[in-house]
């Protein structure tokens, strides 16, 4: 019986910790995208969908009255869509930078310039 009359040693209690925690985390109570973007999946993972959806075609288009849709490539948007929304940036630059503001932040601002009647610069 003395076999089974033996204690049991307690469990030793494991302290884990992550050097991914450590890298992100930043001490506000909150995650940053500076520190997210130092792990390199998170980096690669917005790349990749950024360019994916930058290299996607946004054209606007016009339904006629049988509700057929064309191209409207007379609209002051088309050009700042395909072509580029201003001199420092090409549309692909543009839209990439939209989605990855939009993946790390949840939101993705662009200031439009506007004529004094309404067009779009």
């Amino acid at each position: 019986m003395g076999i089974f009359s033996k204690k049991k040693p307690a469990p030793i209690e494991e302290k884990r910790s992550s050097i991914f925690d450590s890298l992100m985390y930043s001490g506000s109570g909150s995650y940053t995208q500076n520190k997210a973007l130092l792990l390199s999946a998170v980096y690669r993972c917005v790349d990749v969908i950024s360019d994916a959806v930058a290299q996607l075609p946004l054209e606007p288009y016009l339904i006629d009255e049988q509700g057929y849709k064309s191209k409207f490539i007379n609209h002051p948007t088309y050009n700042l869509l395909n072509y580029e929304p201003n001199s420092l940036m090409s549309r692909f630059t543009f839209i990439k930078t939209l989605v990855t503001s939009v993946l790390l932040k949840g939101n993705g601002y662009a200031y439009i310039e506007r004529e004094k009647n309404g067009d779009v610069k």
